[in-house]
């Protein structure tokens, strides 16, 4: 597993890194959410493109409800196990931006879609993260944001179980963390010493970006 610093993490975590010549307009915001995800909450790939609206700050509460239970995506069923994680004031931003964008779904409804209004697809969010890395010179994808924030968390969890929970993988037998969940307080208070997306200010936020010459390698998401 990778570390990944918040500035190489930076281009992917800007709309304008998903901007080309085809698409343009509320899709962008959408690469951003993902990534945010992924880095700031270690959720994996399916587990993003297979999440509802339901699952995210349900009762107006500040967490991601990762119930996937039964769900599949492309006809193949996501490997998931159930947790409840706090959510940073960044990564709520980047998400509570691009739903905007879309309003008008109801809680069943997928939370991140395509550019026709399609549910979010493997192949168009693959093709979709792939931009910025063209442009900075970097190949990460959602599965190395997601292992990045595994490797920020495991020096600093000593509770037997609680790192196989954070991660989404099966506690070892006799955690108490198998079925329930841990407190909230205690997460946020663990993520913010951890995570660097957790430390993100205004400076971050509100930075001119930087436009960048669109090239013909540059993939159109559908």
């Amino acid at each position: 597993m990778a570390t990944i610093i918040l500035k190489t993490a930076k281009p992917f975590l800007r709309p304008d890194g998903y901007e080309t010549s085809k698409s343009i307009g509320p899709i962008t915001l959408r690469g951003p959410a993902m990534v945010a995800l992924a880095f700031g909450c270690g959720l994996q790939q399916m587990e993003i493109i297979g999440l509802r609206r339901r699952h995210w700050r349900p009762a107006g509460e500040d967490v991601v409800n990762i119930d996937l239970a039964g769900e599949t995506i492309d006809g193949s069923l996501i490997k998931s196990r159930h947790r409840i994680l706090p959510i940073a004031p960044y990564l709520r931003m980047m998400v509570e931006t691009y739903l905007r964008a879309w309003p008008g779904y109801g809680p069943d409804e997928p939370l991140f879609r395509d550019n026709d209004g399609s549910p979010a697809t493997v192949t168009s969010v693959m093709t979709q993260i792939r931009n910025p890395g063209r442009r900075c010179g970097s190949s990460l994808t959602l599965p190395a944001f997601s292992a990045a924030f595994a490797k920020s968390l495991f020096p600093a969890v000593v509770d037997p179980g609680l790192y196989e929970y954070l991660i989404g993988t099966a506690p070892p037998e006799g955690s108490r963390w198998t079925d329930a969940h841990p407190s909230l307080a205690t997460l946020r208070t663990l993520f913010g010493s951890c995570l660097e997306i957790w430390k993100i200010d205004r400076s971050f936020w509100h930075e001119a970006a930087v436009r960048v010459h669109r090239n013909q390698n540059d993939e159109a998401v559908r």
